[in-house]
């Protein structure tokens, strides 16, 4: 049986240990997500409006491909983040990336955000037959640095 440590590396391609274990880089974002992110953090820097990001990663991509095919488990992700789309619709953007998506929250405090997360997963995750397992993993300003 694999570590928290072992299973991290093998879903993010490195150990996440410590202080880097929430840590975020640039090179994992897609290019119009780190555009939108450099306009916020810019915001942040002068004059010190918050941001969200959140990253989310689907669990049971696996499972999902191998029972049902690649097919269902894309048209589950891509309804999963329309429907999110259309519940941050004011708020933020969402950015659909290769193996990982992205929202960004502008003017939203991270600790603000952490206790909307099961929230906004349950009404985005309702109503699509099979379970995604999304994990949301929220960041600040801070893990940009």
């Amino acid at each position: 049986m694999l570590t928290e440590e072992g299973t991290a590396f093998l879903q993010m391609g490195r150990a996440l240990r410590g202080p880097a274990q929430q840590t975020m880089r640039f090179s994992d974002l897609p290019l119009d997500f780190v555009v939108a992110l450099n306009g916020a953090a810019k915001t942040y820097n002068e004059s010190r409006t918050p941001f969200t990001v959140l990253n989310l990663s689907y669990e049971n991509e696996r499972e999902i491909v191998r029972e049902a095919g690649m097919r269902q488990f894309s048209q589950a992700r891509d309804l999963f983040l329309e429907k999110l789309r259309h519940l941050l619709s004011n708020k933020g953007i969402v950015i659909k990336g290769r193996s990982y998506d992205f929202c960004l929250l502008a003017g939203l405090q991270p600790a603000d955000a952490e206790e909307s997360v099961s929230e906004i997963h349950d009404e985005a995750a309702a109503d699509i037959r099979v379970d995604l397992g999304v994990k949301i993993r929220v960041f600040g300003p801070e893990d940009f640095a």
